[in-house]
């Protein structure tokens, strides 16, 4: 069994992945619960079912069922922290985003709680980017060009968006994309 509790930091949205039966509001301050059993493993599409803003068409949902095993195996993965980096450009990635404007609303986790270097926790946390499927909620397949033009211009590519055009470079953006991309 699942249980979601969910709650909306902006609008009244509405949760809806139709094979796990019947829609739940998504309320500003206030907490609302769903539970659900998926009945086999897979991947389940929705969508929220509530005209929320300008970008409500693009608010897509994809939740991952697992087999028993195969949940505890995810959950472990999860659980560890993200890899040191590497090399230079992958360095100076990790220092931009867990030193500048982005540890404002993200957060990514080294193991040890002094090591976890960002606080910021309005936007989704980063540990493991680099093995999401998607990016932006969702809208576009999670790849460094894809990755590069998100960073380039947010609302550009979802309008509405509460993530803002922090006019970075595009040295920056390629260091960020290097850093993302080893989170995995």
């Amino acid at each position: 069994p699942v249980q979601l509790r969910m709650t909306s930091g902006d609008v009244l949205h509405s949760f809806w992945i139709p094979q796990m039966g019947g829609k739940r509001d998504v309320i500003p301050n206030k907490v609302n619960t769903l539970n659900f059993t998926p009945e086999e493993p897979g991947v389940y599409l929705g969508q929220c079912a509530e005209f929320c803003g300008d970008s409500h068409a693009l608010m897509k949902m994809r939740m991952i069922a697992h087999t028993p095993e195969g949940y505890q195996e995810w959950l472990r993965n999860e659980a560890s922290p993200a890899p040191a980096p590497r090399d230079s450009a992958v360095m100076l990635g990790k220092q931009l985003v867990t030193k500048g404007a982005c540890a404002g609303c993200h957060v990514v986790r080294y193991g040890v709680e002094k090591d976890s270097t960002t606080l910021g926790r309005t936007g989704p946390n980063l540990t493991h980017f680099g093995s999401r499927r998607t990016l932006a909620a969702g809208i576009m397949d999670n790849n460094a060009e894809n990755l590069a033009k998100w960073l380039k211009d947010p609302p550009a590519v979802k309008p509405g968006s509460k993530m803002p055009n922090l006019g970075l470079k595009d040295e920056e953006i390629r260091y960020i994309v290097a850093y993302l991309q080893t989170l995995q």
